[in-house]
């Protein structure tokens, strides 16, 4: 379909209307449906996450931790 849709002459703006499954074909996504969106690194063998270095504070988290602080 894609193929005929970018080789098709005459066709202006084209909706191509996809249905997916989370985590087809690898285990763990598909039994956990809160992970696996945008994931960090991560074993593949088991599924577990690696968390990162923790970063600087975000600017929600300091502006609010003054907001109270003033308060």
């Amino acid at each position: 379909i894609l193929r005929n849709l970018r080789d098709a002459e005459d066709v202006g703006p084209v909706l191509v209307h996809v249905i997916t499954e989370k985590g087809r074909g690898y285990t763990p996504a598909e039994s956990a449906g809160d992970k696996y969106h945008a994931v960090s690194k991560f074993n593949v063998v088991t599924g577990e996450q690696k968390k990162g270095p923790p970063g600087p504070p975000s600017y929600t988290s300091v502006f609010s931790r003054e907001l109270v602080r003033q308060a």
